[in-house]
């Protein structure tokens, strides 16, 4: 789900790595879409989650 203003950028770029099978906008203006993507494109798309606090010094 992308939010509404920074849905067309992201979609463009989501269009051009693969193949949008679905989407859809909610009242607020969220666009969420279902595409195929290869997984080193896909990954692109999904934010890093931050690293636990036990694994950071070592990270550093």
């Amino acid at each position: 789900t992308l939010p509404a203003d920074d849905s067309g950028r992201v979609r463009a770029q989501i269009a051009a790595a693969g193949k949008i099978l679905d989407e859809t906008t909610d009242d607020d203006g969220a666009l969420t879409l279902r595409a195929e993507l290869l997984v080193e494109d896909a990954a692109r798309f999904v934010p890093l989650a931050p690293l636990p606090e036990e694994m950071r010094p070592a990270a550093e």
